[in-house]
């Protein structure tokens, strides 16, 4: 997944997004379904979940994920 990133572009990954990916695609178990992350404002928060989302998603036409934020501002940010 890092791979095609940065093939699109995309920088190396920041290190909230190193670790928490790390979890999200570790093949030794299953990964989580939930995950709470802090880190400062710019450092990839909404990058590092919706990865793993669109890793998962299917070539369907039906609802396959919700993401709700706070604020409209995420809101915009995460579409």
């Amino acid at each position: 997944m890092i791979e095609k990133c940065e093939s699109c572009g995309y920088k190396p990954p920041t290190l909230i997004q190193e670790h928490a990916l790390d979890l999200f695609f570790d093949e030794t178990y299953d990964p989580p379904n939930s995950m709470v992350i802090q880190a400062q404002t710019g450092s990839g928060k909404t990058l590092t979940y919706l990865l793993p989302l669109f890793a998962k998603l299917e070539d369907r036409a039906a609802i396959q994920a919700m993401i709700a934020v706070p604020t409209r501002e995420l809101g915009l940010q995460a579409s």
